[in-house]
């Protein structure tokens, strides 16, 4: 399509749909600089009118925004963007001329109004037509091209046409727009109206299609900012071993002994690629080697003994992993999954993403200083009284990270865990009830047999049964013995046996990390209330030892004394629960898993697919912030690797999990708690199942928003579909699914646990759990995240001794000084205060959260049944906000509060911005 003059109207035949150009005059866009930041103005939300009576083009003044934001440009003749909408032909049998007369004049009388280019506008243009033009029908089954010849990007909100009726069709785009010279076709935008593949439109099919082609790319190339192309890559990014050897570390994913969900694809050049001297290098990594050639041609890796002449540069040594860039570069993802902030007058607004990366890449940066150590649980408590300090690198494998962006002093509000008393975290009680209703409610299991058995290979890893034996645990059964405790389903276990042993060597073998495998076992009081009453602290066995001697049971004191072995036990396993938590219920489970669902979603299923729709509010930054995440987070001497017990083998850890233990179908809420013992069935409830502890909070509040999400996809489902055979015949929705298995978890797809979908109800029951994983189950493993774990002896993440062993001077040592030897044994002051830092960032909502219940925009959907339906959903979860305030005020429900006073709200659907404790979020969106 050429392009055409400013005010001029244009025509063209395709395939069956005529295309109606509306100029809309220049942009100044301005402050390139803010976008790097996201922060991109005000947006450009565009209105066209089609009124009965002929009307002039007017604008509305927004206030004034400083620098950075839209502007219109006085006098300026050229055109910088241009709107097509493609209408059926039908509508346009007459009056083109006319109308782009009216149109010319129109922007004339325009540069003639504009106000001072200080002052940010609205643009919002009436177009003149007859009321016979266009009916409502014909732009309701359009789409809208934008082409934009300015030089930077801009986001376009959306477009409305008001047609004479007062009625009106929205195209919303929430998109930025690039200019055209960075697109090989031209920008498509449908409106609200979705379609499914078989009744899509004719004159929509062939831009339906073309654009999944642009989504999907080739597969090939280095991806560049402005791309809008999904595809798949392993984690080959983790490892920095360019930066220095001790960093080198496996590829995840696209192997048998380390599978993983996939990644986006960047296109960034391996490790050990040769650039020529045409290329551009400075995005990618330090050169650790040159190779010139001598005269002769011979090329000579370091130098030579002729004059040498540069052909090439050479970065080594391992040509499986992909260079990271320099710290600050961020990963490519697409654009419009980047965080993109619109401004809000009178609002100072800091993006959650960047706010988190200001504090946390300083916080990196030093974790590779002399560290200092606590001296006392008091210093700890200070750090929230005081503050603390963040000291400068001094090791070569720290990473290239600006000093002068590190804060003095650091400055944090209690965490709730200690707000209302700074002892009742260390209450056994209180140990208990966080494994309901703390950071990590998914771990617990019910045990269903005794004595507890190990499914480790014997041969390398000793005997199958654990040493917990009846006499260690009766005396705390309140006087039921072992089998009726089990019989009445009164004893549980948080089990990290076997995750845990086969890496425990390697984890040692770390001057700085030391851990056991663990289980715990927790007995279900008669007042409701649990208690833990055993742990086991195994290792494994040593060439030419008994194995028994490498496991240790450790029980409870009598009441209300204190044993220091007791509490190093329990700081071990809230260790274990730490790495568990991190790495696998919060990284994997929700951020990891769900990464190969959205790049799916944009290659397979258009816009105006109906589940496309459902889903993209559920999608909303989860890709930026799993990129800064492999950036800073999980990546080799990142944030976790340094404060984490696994260390290096963190991610390792991960893979292991992946492989033995996820499966899709028990990323339910309901089938996860049955597998786990947590529920039994039970036809008489609303999920067809019981809780075994009623007072349960997660799972209690769960199954309410899981019930009420799956109330509303059922009724979405509805209204698209009028049958299974519908379901069977949708092309775009069986390539969806069959992408996600056999691509996206490629590692997988011969597992167990993929549903077929063949049927309504099996399309509602996977979205679910999409929806489920993105909102409710993140928010539950994420957002009290600084409450519980930013004061770091509740929860710890590093260990770094192992219980001594009487006789022995370590022994002695911690006899002394009992107090003194746990705090050696914790997070030293430095990854304490990263930590924190850490925690708070990840914890804390952005000002533009959507939360649950929440639609992606005033006029998401033209369907009234859709919109009933939401509605229906809408009052639901309020209702289940009441519930849940209603919940925490009844006084037998004690794991809702603990000896701590923590109300449990992790799954209270909406929250104020900030740190807050509560909200579900529509998205994973940090």
């Amino acid at each position: 399509m050429e392009r055409i003059k400013a005010g001029k109207i244009g025509r063209q035949k395709l395939q069956d749909m005529a295309i109606l150009k509306f100029p809309f005059g220049t942009l100044d866009v301005r402050g390139p600089q803010l976008l790097t930041d996201h922060q991109i103005g005000s947006g450009v939300d565009i209105h066209v009118q089609v009124p009965e009576m002929k009307q002039m083009v007017l604008l509305s003044k927004a206030s004034p925004t400083g620098r950075g934001d839209w502007r219109t440009q006085r006098k300026s003749k050229s055109m910088n963007l241009e709107a097509i909408l493609q209408l059926p032909t039908k509508t346009l049998e007459r009056n083109l001329r006319r109308i782009g007369q009216d149109l010319s004049n129109a922007f004339s009388n325009l540069r003639e109004q504009q106000s001072s280019p200080s002052q940010v506008l609205k643009l919002t243009v009436y177009l003149c037509m007859k009321k016979y033009f266009v009916m409502p029908k014909s732009v309701e089954e359009s789409a809208l091209i934008i082409r934009n010849f300015h030089k930077d990007e801009f986001l376009l909100k959306a477009v409305s046409v008001e047609l004479p009726d007062k009625s009106a069709v929205y195209f919303p785009c929430n998109s930025c727009v690039y200019n055209t010279n960075h697109y090989d076709t031209d920008r498509v935008f449908f409106s609200t109206k979705m379609h499914l593949p078989q009744d899509t439109p004719t004159g929509l099919k062939k831009l339906r299609n073309q654009e999944l082609i642009n989504m999907r790319g080739n597969g090939s190339g280095l991806r560049k900012e402005a791309d809008r192309i999904y595809d798949y890559a392993v984690y080959n990014d983790l490892g920095d071993s360019d930066q220095h050897e001790s960093l080198e570390r496996p590829v995840l994913g696209g192997n048998d002994e380390f599978p993983y969900p996939k990644r986006i694809r960047t296109g960034r050049p391996e490790i050990g690629t040769v650039f020529h001297l045409n290329q551009e290098l400075a995005y990618y990594s330090p050169v650790i080697s040159v190779c010139c050639a001598n005269t002769s041609g011979t090329v000579v890796k370091g130098g030579c003994r002729e004059a040498p002449r540069l052909v090439a540069l050479v970065v080594l040594p391992d040509p499986m992993a992909e260079h990271r860039g320099e710290m600050y570069a961020k990963f490519y993802i697409p654009r419009d999954e980047r965080v993109t902030l619109v401004h809000t007058p009178g609002l100072v607004q800091k993006d959650a993403i960047e706010e988190a990366s200001r504090k946390m890449m300083p916080a990196l940066y030093a974790l590779y200083s002399t560290q200092v150590e606590f001296q006392s649980l008091d210093q700890v408590f200070d750090l929230f009284k005081k503050g603390g300090s963040m000291s400068s690198a001094d090791s070569k494998c720290a990473p290239k990270c600006a000093p002068s962006e590190a804060e003095a002093v650091i400055k944090l509000r209690p965490p709730k865990v200690i707000a209302a008393s700074e002892n009742a975290w260390m209450l056994d009680e209180e140990f208990a009830r966080q494994v309901l209703a703390g950071v990590n409610p998914v771990a617990i299991e019910r045990v269903r047999e005794f004595p507890i058995r190990s499914a480790l290979d014997t041969t390398s890893y000793g005997s199958s049964l654990s040493a917990i034996t009846a006499s260690h645990i009766e005396p705390y059964l309140e006087g039921l013995d072992l089998q009726t405790t089990i019989a009445e389903q009164k004893l549980f276990i948080l089990d990290y046996h076997d995750l845990y042993l086969p890496f425990v060597d390697k984890i040692n073998q770390c001057p700085t990390s030391k851990a056991y495998a663990t289980r715990t076992l927790f007995y279900l009081r008669r007042d409701g209330t649990l208690i833990p009453i055993a742990i086991e602290l195994s290792l494994p066995p040593c060439e030419g030892e008994n194995q028994s001697s490498m496991n240790r049971v450790v029980t409870p004191p009598p009441l209300n004394t204190k044993n220091w072995t007791w509490e190093l036990a329990k700081t071990h396993v809230m260790s274990n629960d730490a790495g568990y938590h991190q790495l696998i219920s919060h990284w994997l489970r929700s951020h990891a898993t769900m990464e190969p669902v959205i790049i799916a979603t944009h290659r397979q299923l258009s816009s105006l697919h109906p589940v496309h729709q459902a889903l993209v509010p559920h999608f909303k930054n989860t890709m930026d912030i799993n990129a800064a995440a492999r950036k800073a987070l999980v990546n080799a001497g990142g944030i976790i690797e340094k404060t984490f017990t696994p260390h290096e083998i963190s991610m390792q850890m991960s893979s292991t999990w992946y492989k033995h233990f996820w499966r899709f179908d028990e990323q339910a809420l309901p089938a996860d708690l049955l597998k786990r013992g947590m529920a039994i069935p039970d036809d008489s409830k609303e999920q067809g199942i019981r809780l075994t502890i009623e007072d349960y909070p997660f799972a209690a509040d769960g199954l309410e928003l899981w019930g009420a999400i799956q109330t509303w996809l059922s009724d979405y489902v509805e209204v698209f579909y009028k049958d299974n055979t519908s379901v069977r015949n949708d092309e775009e929705l069986r390539k969806w699914w069959t992408e996600i298995r056999t691509v996206g978890h490629g590692d997988k797809k011969d597992a167990d646990g993929w549903p077929l979908l063949d049927s309504k109800r099996s399309l509602v029951h996977i979205l679910n759990i999409i929806m489920w994983i993105a909102s409710c189950y993140h928010a539950a493993v994420n957002f009290g995240q600084y409450e519980y774990a930013g004061f770091m002896p509740n929860h710890p993440t590093m260990t770094r001794k192992l219980i001594p062993d009487e006789g022995t001077a370590e022994f002695e040592e911690f006899r002394n000084d009992p107090e003194s030897f746990y705090m050696s044994m914790i997070s030293n002051e430095t990854q304490a205060a990263v930590i924190a830092i850490t925690t708070e960032a990840l914890s804390t909502h952005a000002i533009h959260e959507e939360y649950l219940g929440q639609g992606p925009s005033p006029n998401w959907t033209s369907e009234d049944r859709v919109l009933a339906a939401f509605s229906r959903f809408q009052k639901r979860v309020r209702k289940i906000e009441k519930m849940i305030a209603k919940r925490n005020q009844e006084k037998r429900l004690k794991h809702r509060h603990g000896p701590a006073q923590v109300p449990y709200e992790l799954l209270h659907p909406s929250s104020e911005p900030g740190l807050t404790g509560k909200g579900v979020p529509n998205s994973t969106s940090i």
